[in-house]
């Protein structure tokens, strides 16, 4: 079935069809239709960014989202048209700096008008299959507040529709492994921070996008096992109002924000004075026993006794 099928029949159908959260997901579903949708995207993402590699080759690597660096290309154009402001709306105040400043430096060409025309076909396509697949995951979005409340307390919506549809369900999400999500939806293994890190959906989340690189691996650990511990409590209808999820969000951040503090150095001490008093002496069974070894006995006194008015044992004698 096409694409815009699916759609016409999720918004024909309105709220006489339930979407299944918490089951097996249906082959018509919005949940099924979002993964269709991002494996299409994923080809032409990649064919976009090598027909704008020529013109500007430092992008992809700044900009690694496929929405993001998409609305930058709409944004800078052919011609490369700085626009500070605009820019920082798609990207943030610090990544926008870098852009901006690998674009004045940048060793591409100009694209000629056939090589614009192309990327631009593409471009109408990625937007217009992107428009469709946040159709879909507003539907499933919906069904996701009502049904997965503490999963909605610790990561965004869009990561959590995205959890939801890759795994097939609710259930399934519950009785995944949580090392197991670090990877999904990742296209590949990248370094950070010195360590392999899959930027899968928990990675982009911005509850993990905020951290240092160098706490990032952890980061992304600590929120896969409360995402898990959250669907199982969705599952079973605990915590209805989302607290415990939203809690468990709470004691992440607390945990990322005394990762991310100074250690503490050791302070310099001033040396104690010595008190000169004589030092204790020990007692006990032990002691005087010990003193008992170093005593003389009374054959080794009468040995050093010296008689009185012998010269016997005299200097020179």
């Amino acid at each position: 079935m096409d694409i815009d099928e699916l759609l016409e029949g999720l918004s024909d159908s309105g709220d006489d069809q339930t979407t299944q959260v918490v089951g097996p997901v249906a082959e018509d579903s919005p949940a099924e239709l979002t993964v269709r949708i991002d494996e299409m995207l994923e080809p032409l993402g990649n064919q976009l960014k090598e027909c704008y590699a020529p013109r500007f080759p430092e992008l992809q690597a700044l900009v690694p989202d496929l929405e993001e660096f998409c609305h930058i290309i709409k944004l800078l154009g052919p011609e490369l048209t700085p626009n500070s402001q605009a820019l920082e709306d798609i990207v943030g105040k610090q990544r926008a700096m870098v852009v901006q400043m690998s674009m004045a430096e940048t060793p591409g060409r100009e694209l000629t008008d056939s090589e614009w025309g192309q990327l631009q076909q593409i471009l109408d396509n990625v937007f217009d299959l992107m428009q469709k697949r946040e159709q879909a995951m507003q539907t499933l979005a919906q069904e996701l507040s009502s049904h997965a409340p503490n999963l909605l307390g610790i990561v965004r919506l869009s990561t959590a529709v995205r959890l939801v549809a890759y795994r097939g369900g609710l259930a399934e999400l519950a009785s995944t492994p949580s090392a197991n999500l670090i990877s999904l939806g990742a296209p590949k293994a990248s370094s950070v921070g010195g360590s392999m890190v899959r930027q899968g959906f928990i990675y982009n989340d911005p509850l993990v996008r905020g951290v240092p690189l160098h706490h990032k691996r952890q980061a992304v650990r600590m929120v896969s096992a409360k995402v898990v511990l959250a669907a199982r409590m969705d599952l079973a209808k605990s915590s209805t109002d989302g607290s415990q999820g939203r809690l468990w969000r709470g004691q992440i951040l607390d945990r990322l924000e005394k990762l991310s503090r100074a250690p503490i150095s050791a302070q310099d001490r001033a040396i104690t004075i010595r008190e000169d008093k004589p030092s204790k002496k020990r007692g006990g069974r032990r002691a005087r026993r010990f003193k008992l070894q170093l005593t003389p006995t009374e054959l080794q006194r009468q040995r050093d006794r010296l008689a009185f008015g012998s010269s016997k044992g005299d200097y020179g004698v």
